[in-house]
């Protein structure tokens, strides 16, 4: 599976116009329009997805099996710190491939604290290595890709108000022995650094820096994103050559966003991307593009897809589909069917992709999670007033001593350090002291996690002897 391109390689892929025909052209600018929607969409709703609230796992590596059993592609991702990750329901695999979807011009400001140090992607006999450095507060200062001989590096500069405004990418051919500057990216605000106003790309030439083209960015009475105009072609940086427009529903979700691309001669593209949700669900859980090519004296090209979620009594998705635009009828047509599955902490296990009217998956998308520390969701045992839990260490039983509310039914589980759920019982809590009996485990560190029925969760650290 490739990586998806960002929307600003839109003005970088008009360099290969000339090798590429307008179909295949378009097709690269509804993956950009695609990868750019997903990061657009997964800011909306990163607030309330991230799964569960009383324990922090974050995901460490994502596997995707074909029917026969064989690895597909594999990614791995290695954290420092408190820094954690999300999954994204409006993307098919959830989880952040590459660092450069952090690198749209949207958000500037972000810190992107749901991001690994390094992402190692492995697929179809290649691998890709990317490393990110941080700054401080959280923001990338820098990343780099290798893959095979090459190898290409960002560098970001922020100013005082500690917003970004400068890029640099580079380029190596000897996989970072040395690197040449290939362009840079300029961004401007208002006053009060509330919005971006534009976002420029200069080429280098060699001995200066060239206008390649211009992003400029307009808003509504609401202060949300109106339109993106885009300027810039190879032969004038100031050609208007597309414009992005975005459409909200009433409650301030994305209800539309639609693309009109005049780069290429004598073709037009357009795309409709359209979004739904479902009350109480902070995610999208329908999505549909469409994308239609018109060319001088040939027929017109449509293709697209539709994309829905179906959220189960938890709020979380039970399956999803995907139907694919077929000419031959003018609709789209059910193509895969994708059923979610859990860990008993509510992160997404995993993905089963089904071919429509077949039985058994064509695709899975595993994912392994490891506990960290988080000092926003794990709460200490000496500041939980509810219980406490002895002896610890531990060997063949604890005890937890409770103080809540008499007779309290709760979900107790306890996990390996991993994740790697060990022990899950329905106890109830009698205040004062409650045994209970453990499995046979190995030594080493485990956390303890208890969920009362209205969903309040504490967690301890256990050492087992």
């Amino acid at each position: 599976m490739k990586t998806t391109i960002l929307l600003a390689a839109t003005i970088g892929c008009l360099l290969q116009a000339q090798a590429q025909s307008p179909a295949q052209l378009a097709k690269e600018k509804m993956k950009a329009q695609s990868a750019w929607l997903n990061n657009f969409l997964q800011r909306q709703s990163e607030a309330s997805v991230q799964k569960p609230t009383g324990i922090a796992h974050r995901v460490i590596a994502t596997t995707t099996y074909t029917e026969n059993g064989l690895v597909d592609d594999s990614t791995a991702y290695r954290y420092s710190g408190s820094r954690g990750s999300k999954f994204n329901y409006n993307d098919a695999h959830g989880y952040r491939r590459s660092f450069q979807d952090d690198q749209g011009p949207t958000m500037p400001a972000q810190s992107p604290t749901s991001m690994p140090d390094s992402i190692r992607y492995t697929s179809e006999g290649f691998t890709r290595f990317e490393v990110a450095s941080y700054r401080p507060d959280n923001k990338i200062s820098q990343t780099t890709s290798h893959f095979e001989d090459q190898a290409s590096r960002q560098v970001n500069a922020y100013n005082a108000q500690e917003y970004r405004v400068l890029s640099y990418s580079l380029e190596s051919n000897d996989n970072g022995s040395h690197y040449d500057t290939l362009r840079k990216r300029t961004f401007s605000y208002n006053n009060t650094f509330t919005r971006v106003l534009t976002d420029s790309i200069f080429d280098n030439t060699g001995s200066a820096y060239r206008l390649y083209g211009t992003y400029r960015y307009y808003y509504n009475s609401n202060d949300k994103l109106d339109s993106i105009v885009s300027y810039g072609n190879p032969l004038s940086p100031t050609l208007r050559v597309g414009k992005m427009a975005f459409y909200y529903y009433p409650a301030g979700e994305l209800m539309k966003m639609t693309m009109e691309d005049f780069s290429i001669p004598d073709v037009s593209v357009n795309a409709i991307d359209s979004m739904g949700y479902t009350p109480g669900i902070s995610y999208t859980t329908f999505h549909s593009s469409l994308i239609k090519l018109t060319q001088t004296g040939m027929p017109d090209d449509i293709f697209g897809f539709t994309w829905i979620n179906y959220p189960g009594t938890s709020g979380l998705p039970d399956s999803a589909q995907l139907h694919d635009y077929d000419p031959t009828t003018s609709s789209m047509r059910l193509k895969d069917v994708g059923v979610y599955r859990y860990t008993s902490f509510g992160e997404p296990d995993s993905l089963l992709v089904y071919r429509a009217g077949e039985h058994a998956p064509r695709r899975s998308i595993k994912h392994y999670y490891e506990t960290y520390e988080s000092t926003v969701s794990i709460k200490p045992i000496a500041t939980s007033g509810d219980f406490s839990v002895y002896p610890n260490p531990f060997d063949k039983s604890i005890t937890i001593d409770w103080k809540g509310k008499q007779g309290e039914q709760a979900a107790v589980c306890l996990t390996d350090i991993t994740g790697r759920e060990v022990l899950r019982a329905s106890l109830k809590l009698n205040i004062g002291s409650n045994r209970l009996n453990l499995p046979r485990l190995n030594p080493g560190h485990y956390l303890l996690l208890i969920r009362d029925a209205a969903g309040k969760t504490w967690s301890s650290k256990l050492v087992k002897q």
